[in-house]
């Protein structure tokens, strides 16, 4: 069940438009927040610039908004 979950948001994460909205952001980086497993214990926190230089042109700039926005969540979560 989750798997599939998993499957669907990131076929929504790789058709994102360019210009997507903050609409479309804010409701696929909840819908990940809200599905993802909570671990036992915290992952180290993820660098997001260090992740932009590394992934490059490989995603969208809204898919990085979007990657920006899950974590955003993630830590008002967890915080």
């Amino acid at each position: 069940m989750i798997a599939e979950g998993v499957g669907l948001l990131l076929q929504r994460f790789q058709a994102l438009p360019d210009d997507a909205g903050d609409d479309v952001i804010d409701a696929l980086a909840a819908d990940y927040v809200r599905i993802a497993p909570r671990p036992q214990t915290a992952p180290p926190p993820i660098d997001l610039d260090t992740m932009d230089k590394l992934m490059g042109d490989r995603l969208s700039p809204a898919q990085r908004r979007c990657l920006h926005r899950v974590r955003q969540l993630f830590e008002e979560r967890d915080g």
